[in-house]
């Protein structure tokens, strides 16, 4: 059974190549760091033919022991995955994060009780798994919709924050820039817990 602060979850956060979904999945990796300790966590990152072409992307993860995995299609990566046998890394279930989300607290009684009614849960930056079926039902997109993520604009109350381009300059974030984003005033407790969270992992992102 999956606790609040994720013991019996696997994470996986979802990500490409490149400089902002470098910092963006550090910021993903350490909001599950600090809000869900117990879990065990990896990122999958897209675009494994770039892997030699950028230089300082992704270091990271194996300075702080993170798994990486490196792939050309998502697919088919999650695909083989459920076809693996004895793979303790991936044992299920699995909550797949997308590398904008931010984790600001521990995983509600809604959401925990869930995990345990339902097998595959989805939204656009969020998705649980578990069950028998899985190649299947993913195949199919037999996802049942559960609105696991607010954006970050939204007074709604939520464990997982992602946010659109009108929280931070679209120019900034799509730039070759390495860094966590501060200079915005937060206007609701959302954005406050997301810019507090960024401030405390680009403290420690400066220094790995």
């Amino acid at each position: 059974m999956v606790t609040s602060t994720g013991k019996g979850l696997n994470v996986l956060i979802k990500s490409e190549y490149s400089f902002s979904s470098n910092w963006l999945s550090f910021g993903n990796w350490y909001s599950v760091q600090k809000n869900l300790p117990d879990a065990n966590v990896a990122i999958v990152c897209d675009g494994a033919f770039e892997f030699e072409k950028i230089s300082g992307c992704f270091v990271w993860p194996g300075k702080l022991g993170v798994n990486i995995f490196k792939c050309e299609n998502f697919d088919d990566f999650f695909i083989k995955l459920f076809d693996r046998k004895n793979c303790n890394l991936f044992d299920l279930p699995l909550l797949i994060l997308d590398k904008g989300v931010v984790v600001i607290d521990e995983l509600s009684s809604s959401v925990l009780n869930c995990f345990n009614e339902e097998n595959i849960l989805a939204d656009d930056f969020v998705m649980f798994l578990k069950g028998k079926n899985l190649k299947k039902d993913f195949l199919n997109r037999e996802f049942k919709d559960f609105s696991f993520s607010v954006d970050v604009k939204s007074d709604a109350d939520s464990c997982f924050i992602s946010f659109g381009e009108n929280f931070v300059p679209h120019e900034w974030i799509h730039s070759n820039k390495v860094g966590f984003y501060e200079d915005v005033q937060p206007s609701n407790f959302n954005e406050t817990k997301v810019l507090d969270i960024w401030s405390q992992a680009g403290k420690v992102f400066s220094v790995v």
